[in-house]
């Protein structure tokens, strides 16, 4: 069994995964745009990357968010 490696954001993309940029000062949340990434040609880009805060150009952090499950109900509770 081979294991599988997300280490560019191109990777990333394909299986589903969000990164989501947090600024520690502003403490506002922002999903990253990981299709337009790849298509300006930055998917080659290795996690983790440097990313800044859009309003006061202090560094981010990036969290690493797995795909969400598809589920037949349109809530995302489990069902039993």
């Amino acid at each position: 069994m081979t294991m599988i490696v997300y280490d560019t954001i191109a990777k990333l993309h394909a299986g589903g995964y969000s990164l989501i940029a947090y600024c520690r000062i502003c403490e506002r949340h922002a999903m990253l745009d990981l299709a337009a990434l790849v298509a300006s040609g930055r998917g080659y880009l290795g996690i983790p990357f440097r990313t800044h805060c859009a309003y006061c150009r202090e560094p981010g952090q990036v969290t690493l968010r797995p795909p969400m499950p598809t589920h037949s109900h349109a809530n995302g509770w489990i069902s039993y």
